[in-house]
């Protein structure tokens, strides 16, 4: 068996130095990327406002106004369900709530803000609107509703009214 030279041994102690040191170097690279990029979602490091979707506002006219009367309505249902302490009944109530506007107004809208640039944008997000509202009064309903009872448990029943 050949003996490897003095020289060879080096060579490859060296080599081994070389790539131990680039694995290092690259892995110490990578962590600090990830932890970075980690901590940046996590605190919001570097972040810029989000930019919007591209809206603009719509032109005043019979679109505008029909979106401010259904968007009216569901501010008012979200407050008209919000004292409920059966979800099934917010639901009812606020659904009973949004009348008339949804219930003759609705078609109108989708039909007066189509032909109107970015009209179609604004209707969805009124729509938008209306599911988030709902899902708020239920999920209202369900997480004050037991404290609400709790609460009406401690209270003494309120006078009849007229006394």
């Amino acid at each position: 068996m050949v003996e490897p030279s003095e020289d060879a041994a080096l060579a490859g102690r060296r080599g081994k130095r070389i790539m131990t040191l680039a694995f290092i170097t690259f892995a110490t690279v990578f962590v600090l990327s990830t932890t970075y990029q980690v901590m940046g979602a996590l605190f919001s490091i570097g972040a810029r406002a989000r930019p919007e979707s591209g809206a603009r506002a719509l032109v005043r006219g019979d679109c505008t106004s029909s979106l401010r009367a259904l968007s009216g309505a569901v501010d008012r249902a979200v407050g008209a369900a919000a004292r409920d302490l059966d979800e099934s009944v917010a639901a009812a109530d606020f659904r009973a709530a949004l009348e008339p506007e949804w219930g003759e107004g609705e078609e109108r809208a989708q039909r007066e803000c189509a032909g109107v640039p970015g009209g179609d944008d604004a209707y969805a997000a009124v729509l938008r609107l209306r599911r988030a509202g709902e899902g708020l009064t239920r999920r209202q309903v369900v997480e004050l509703g037991t404290l609400r009872r709790d609460v009406s448990a401690y209270l003494p029943a309120p006078p009849p009214p007229g006394r």
